[in-house]
């Protein structure tokens, strides 16, 4: 069962790896690369970087950790810049206004914004772990069939 389960975890991950890519996050890869599956006492696991989960869920405005100030010291901020650098090719000076420019909006709409949209190469922005499974769900379940004698279902 050990090596069903294993072909679970694999498909699930291939499928949210391509998901994020069709999403259009896909910079670095660093993403991509944290997401691996684990199989513990006949359990899937899935594991990722902490922010895959607001990529997914997207972020409410008010939640944005940003207060329109003007220092740039917070974490949030640097972050931003750093996306502007990779991103946009910029220099520090140009990347602090843009990290500035995007904090703003996404103060406004939150996140996923509407122009990220952009990046997207199947229109969504959030929604790639339901996406990615429902991707492989027929093969997953026809995994779970042919092990379904060594299955404990508690109820």
């Amino acid at each position: 069962m050990e090596a069903q389960l294993a072909k679970i975890g694999d498909l699930l991950v291939v499928a949210f790896r391509e998901e994020l890519k069709e999403q259009g996050h896909f910079l670095t890869g660093r993403l991509n690369r944290s997401i691996e599956a684990r199989i513990r006492t006949n359990i899937v696991q899935i594991f990722a970087n902490d922010y895959a989960l607001y990529l997914d869920s997207g972020v409410k405005p008010n939640r944005i950790p940003f207060g329109g100030g003007g220092g740039k010291s917070s974490q949030y901020i640097q972050g931003l810049m750093a996306y502007a650098m990779q991103r946009f090719k910029v220099n520090a000076k140009e990347a602090t206004k843009i990290a500035f420019a995007i904090a703003n909006v996404q103060k406004r709409q939150g996140m996923p914004t509407k122009r990220s949209f952009r990046f997207s190469k199947n229109g969504k922005r959030t929604g790639f772990i339901e996406a990615g499974a429902q991707k492989v769900e027929s093969q997953i379940l026809d995994i779970l069939i042919s092990i379904e004698d060594e299955i404990n279902f508690d109820i």
